[in-house]
């Protein structure tokens, strides 16, 4: 999104937030008493998931992760990819149990 703007990116390989067309049936409706929130969602008449996708050559897009799926801790940004990689000791921790 640029300026408020959503477009659409060509290139292949390039991150970007997944946009819906309002109207599609499996489409997320709301949020439970937070009619702001889902509102804030829309930007130039698409709905914007929250979901990061990347585009492959064929037009298929992938799921990369969540823009809004981070913990904040010491004023740092940790995503689930990270948690996940600790976890199985591919970090720091050596593995947990």
């Amino acid at each position: 999104m640029t300026e408020g703007r959503v477009t659409e990116e060509q290139n292949p390989g390039a991150e970007g937030e997944l946009a819906l067309r309002p109207g599609r049936p499996s489409m997320f409706r709301g949020h439970l008493h937070d009619k702001e929130r889902y509102e804030a969602a829309f930007a130039d008449g698409w709905y914007l998931t929250g979901d990061l996708v990347r585009r492959d050559a064929d037009g298929w897009s992938w799921f990369v992760g969540r823009a809004d799926d981070v913990i904040k801790s010491a004023g740092h940004l940790i995503g689930p990819f990270e948690v996940d990689r600790e976890g199985r000791g591919g970090g720091l921790t050596g593995g947990v149990g």
